[in-house]
């Protein structure tokens, strides 16, 4: 392993190897593979992290609009069929603004709680975009907002959130504040 090869998302160190299979690439075929010659290994492939990619409907439907609590206990319950339902899809949620900051990322984001006065970590992460960033700092704490994004799912995180079954978060990609 070369150094410095590390996992661009979490930081952890990527080991790559090589399998002889008797093949390397070939540059002038676009990818496809030749023989090597015989004794010749072929040279490691690199792997190359591809850019986060913000996820859209897929039909360009409208948001569908889910109550954060509905979400959060479709997710809790039934999450095959919380990510069927919503997973990659535009989703409108009305939260309370219970904490703001940035993603290891640096995207800016909104944390909305389970239940309004409870002091947990965020239950659902609304991540915006990082040129929206103003936006995320004019809000106030407290505040109501709608927000549309696109659903990226449950992420097993492990914090405790005082209730059985809450050691995940939900995160909303793309976000943007609509009312």
């Amino acid at each position: 392993m070369r150094e410095g090869q590390r996992c661009v998302r979490c930081g952890v160190a990527v080991l790559t190897a090589a399998i002889g299979c008797g093949k390397k690439a070939s540059p002038t075929t676009g990818g496809s593979v030749q023989n090597a010659p015989a004794g010749e290994v072929p040279a490691p492939r690199e792997v190359v992290a591809e850019p986060k990619q913000i996820l859209k409907s897929p039909d360009n439907s409208p948001p569908i609009p889910v109550d954060t609590l509905k979400l959060i206990n479709e997710y809790k319950d039934r999450e095959i069929a919380a990510d069927a339902k919503y997973r990659g899809k535009l989703v409108e949620t009305k939260v309370d603004v219970r904490k703001t900051g940035r993603t290891e990322s640096g995207e800016p984001y909104i944390g909305s709680v389970y239940g309004s006065d409870r002091p947990d970590p965020p239950i659902i992460y609304h991540v915006f975009p990082k040129d929206r960033e103003a936006e995320v700092a004019a809000l106030k704490l407290g505040e109501v907002v709608t927000i549309v994004g696109t659903c990226a799912g449950r992420v097993n995180d492990g914090k405790s959130r005082m209730v059985r079954g809450l050691e995940f978060h939900i995160r909303v990609d793309d976000c943007k504040v609509t009312k």
